[in-house]
């Protein structure tokens, strides 16, 4: 598996798609940009502060699906959780 850790972390474009098992994204300020924005796997993870996920239709599937942290956002017009 491969980890994204540290400060800064940013993903920026339309149509961006992480799928797999055990997805941690780890760090302060993940930044999340575009349109079609997809999570989907089991034991997704999203920890740190100022998470953002800023787009359309942004889509999280899955099981034990977890954003922890601080200064947590999600300002869209469609967002679908579940699996």
């Amino acid at each position: 598996m491969r980890d994204k850790m540290g400060d800064g972390i940013r993903a920026a474009g339309d149509g961006i798609t992480t799928e797999g098992y055990d997805i941690a994204t780890v760090g302060n300020d993940v930044i999340a940009e575009g349109n079609d924005i997809t999570a989907a796997g089991d034991g997704i993870t999203m920890t740190g502060n100022d998470i953002t996920a800023a787009g359309n239709y942004i889509t999280v599937a899955g099981i034990d699906i977890a954003a922890k942290g601080y200064g947590i956002t999600a300002g869209v017009d469609s967002i679908v959780c579940g699996s």
